[in-house]
């Protein structure tokens, strides 16, 4: 009589599962409940729920990133076309556009907005910028007769350069 073979333990041979970390987490029993009643309806193991779930939440995280991108160009887009609609009609409308270094601004129609630009600055702040501008002026004005005295100066020691090589060579 034969001996009945003994029933081997773990894995059989020959099978290699691929490597899958584990990741394990303590839950409130309501959260475990609702784990398991979600496996159960849709027919995965809790394990396969629980991932599921997560790559569902990347998912969703990466397309609301997206979403948010998204509206954010069309606001930028949409207060373009309002500015560029409005200051259609305030042209139409007659009104004036000054540029400055700080922005823009609107004036009626009929107003004269250099005047009123002058006539609303300070009288030293406006004596201050004549100032500054007249040293401008001059100081750019001394820098170019520096400039073409220099060029003449350059003509005038070519021209001596030439004179002494002529005469050495006739010597």
């Amino acid at each position: 009589m034969t001996k009945p073979a003994k029933k081997r333990i773990g894995r059989p041979p020959g099978r290699t599962m691929p490597f899958k970390p584990v990741v394990s987490a303590r839950v409130p029993q309501a959260h475990y409940d609702e784990i398991t009643a979600a496996a159960r309806a849709s027919g995965r193991t809790m394990a396969e729920e629980v991932f599921w779930r997560v790559r569902k939440s990347f998912e969703d995280e990466k397309a609301q990133a997206d979403a948010r991108a998204i509206l954010a160009k069309a606001n930028e887009t949409a207060a373009q076309v309002v500015k560029q609609n409005l200051q259609a009609e305030m042209r139409k409308a007659g009104y004036t556009q000054v540029r400055g270094i700080n922005g823009a601004a609107w004036f009626e129609p009929g107003v004269d907005s250099i005047a009123w630009i002058f006539d609303s600055l300070p009288q030293d702040l406006l004596d201050e910028l004549l100032k500054r501008a007249g040293r401008a002026a001059l100081k750019a004005e001394r820098e170019e007769e520096r400039k073409v005295r220099l060029r003449r100066q350059e003509g005038s020691w070519e021209q001596a350069a030439r004179r002494a090589a002529d005469e050495e060579e006739r010597s």
